[in-house]
């Protein structure tokens, strides 16, 4: 599986908490959905809770499924792990 993303990772961006909340939103209806698996990760004071994100479906799939959308494509690192 291929990691996807990690929250604590994207907070450290600092986006505006109302992004925040609408992307945390997509990923746990895509984790709802089956698409991904989210996993629950606790490091305490030191890093808080956050969730981390892998695909649950092949990734040629989810290369298959991107190309088909307009405006969106995968990263480099990605695509080279196919």
């Amino acid at each position: 599986m291929v990691c996807l993303l990690s929250l604590a990772t994207w907070y450290e961006f600092r986006p505006r908490p109302s992004i925040h909340r609408h992307i945390h939103d997509h990923l746990a209806d895509l984790a709802m959905l089956g698409i991904l698996n989210q996993q629950s990760c606790n490091e305490g004071r030191a890093g808080g809770q956050y969730y981390e994100y892998e695909f649950n479906v092949g990734l040629r799939l989810v290369c298959e499924v991107v190309d088909t959308l307009d405006g969106v494509s995968l990263p480099r690192r990605i695509r080279q792990q196919l």
